[in-house]
């Protein structure tokens, strides 16, 4: 016998029980629901994620803070920084702070990477050198990195030392200008410069010596893994021009890749 079309929206029995099937329209209206849901979700996610870029870019901003634990202080500009310590102290360095500043006594200048600071640097906004090293002081530079500066008169786009001692452990001068004078990374009249570590001369640029001016007497010593390299000069000593009476000691550290020549004893 044929079976008849069942159209009361239940299943043919089964053991006696009515079984209720759900239509394609439910189905349907189900699904889309859903559907509508999950893009509500969808959009709720891409907007907070661009509310939270901007955030995320401003997390390292430029700012400057040098902290003197011995003082209990804290300074947003080296030279402030500078006249208010002690022979002795150490300024701890934090963001890219800019500006000139002359050091007059013993100092050690330390670098800090911390959250919401950018990389530890002195910056000297391509309006003057950097660090001016008063003659007879003794000046400790660690984990910094000094670029920008630009002395076109004077030499020393990055450090001028004037007859002081300078040592530089870990640390980077890099981007410095002197394109009418000596020493676009380092001008070191007559005192002590020691490179210690990793730290390095690297892309500056003067009209003799342009990552490292050498005069009256001074001397350079690299040590352990430091370097001099890709810096430029107009004339001669690319990497290191060295003066009459000068010393330039290479223990470890290399002098390369400058130009138009490395080292030039005058």
């Amino acid at each position: 016998m044929a079976r008849r079309a069942n159209h009361t929206g239940f299943a043919p029995q089964k053991g006696g029980i009515a079984m209720r099937s759900a239509s394609w329209p439910s189905i349907a209206r189900a699904q889309g629901a859903r559907r509508g849901t999950l893009s509500a979700l969808l959009g709720l996610l891409v907007l907070s994620a661009l509310a939270w870029a901007p955030t995320a870019a401003a997390a390292a901003p430029l700012k400057c803070l040098i902290i003197n634990n011995a003082l209990n202080a804290s300074y947003s500009s080296l030279q402030a920084a500078q006249d208010a310590s002690a022979a002795g102290d150490t300024l701890w360095v934090r963001g890219r702070c800019f500006g000139t500043t002359t050091i007059t006594k013993d100092l050690t200048l330390t670098g800090q990477q911390l959250r919401g600071f950018t990389s530890p640097t002195l910056d000297g906004g391509s309006q003057n050198v950097v660090l001016s090293i008063n003659a007879g002081v003794a000046v400790t530079i660690n984990t910094l990195t000094i670029s920008d500066g630009n002395n076109p008169a004077f030499g020393g786009g990055g450090i001028d030392n004037l007859g002081g001692t300078v040592t530089l452990n870990d640390s980077t001068i890099t981007g410095n200008n002197t394109a009418t004078s000596a020493g676009g990374g380092i001008n070191n009249d007559g005192g002590l410069v020691t490179l210690n570590g990793s730290s390095s001369v690297s892309d500056n640029y003067g009209f003799n010596g342009g990552g490292i001016n050498n005069t009256n007497g001074g001397t350079v010593t690299l040590n352990d893994s430091s370097s001099v390299s890709g810096n430029t000069a107009d004339l001669v000593g690319g990497g290191i021009f060295n003066y009459p009476g000068g010393t330039v000691n290479l223990n470890g550290g290399t002098v390369t890749g400058n130009t138009p020549d490395d080292i030039v004893y005058a």
